[in-house]
């Protein structure tokens, strides 16, 4: 097996598995890229690392070994989706999810009875828990055209909760952190915009008190 050969072969394929990406998914796809070393003798792609562990000690020869670069699965991009399209099926086991950015409304009633009014609403998918943070939201709201004053509060809610009872304060490192994590199992998050910060008085260390 020449390694021109199995160069060529492997960009054929991912060549192919990006356009097909592409068509499905839009033009938020880009590709990484990692290296593999081909085991002459069998024909196993393995990682240099793991032929050291097979050859018993980090500093012994390797094996004869053609070295390839390959693509790393495609990364996506966030991204606001169109009207009427569907939304993205994530893998349970994938770090994406999107958040429901709920704008252009205001808050009504107090404790279990508060509902949020006249707003509108809007996704952004491919949000990335390891990557998720307030800028992302900041332009969020800069796409929506928002006013992001300084009296403009965003909340997440808990999934399964309501506006009454389930919302956190976004507005910290660690608010980040905790929306992540719920992320990371729940698919759609929901933002609410506060234009009026008419919710800051009865939170606390972004925690309602009820």
């Amino acid at each position: 097996m020449g390694s021109a050969w199995l160069a060529e072969t492997l960009a054929r394929h991912d060549s192919a598995r990006l356009d097909r990406h592409r068509a499905t998914k839009g033009s938020h796809v880009g590709f990484a890229a990692t290296k593999i070393w081909f085991h002459v003798g069998t024909g196993r792609s393995r990682r240099r690392s793991e032929l050291a562990a097979a050859a018993g000690d980090r500093h012994s020869p390797l094996p004869p070994v053609i070295e390839i670069e390959l693509p790393l699965p495609p990364v996506m991009e966030p991204h606001r989706r169109q009207p009427n399209a569907s939304p993205p099926s994530y893998d349970v086991n994938d770090d994406y999810f999107s958040v429901e950015i709920h704008y252009k409304g205001f808050f009504c009633g107090l404790g279990k009875k508060r509902i949020y009014m006249d707003n509108k609403i809007d996704w952004f998918d491919f949000c990335n828990t390891d990557t998720w943070s307030l800028l992302y939201v900041d332009d969020f709201l800069g796409i929506l055209e928002c006013n992001n004053s300084a009296s403009t509060r965003v909340y997440w809610c808990e999934p399964g909760k309501s506006v009454g009872d389930g919302l956190r304060s976004l507005r910290g490192d660690a608010d980040i952190i905790a929306m992540s994590n719920v992320a990371s199992t729940c698919k759609n998050i929901m933002l609410y915009v506060d234009h009026l910060n008419f919710l800051d008085g009865i939170f606390h260390n972004g925690t309602q008190q009820l």
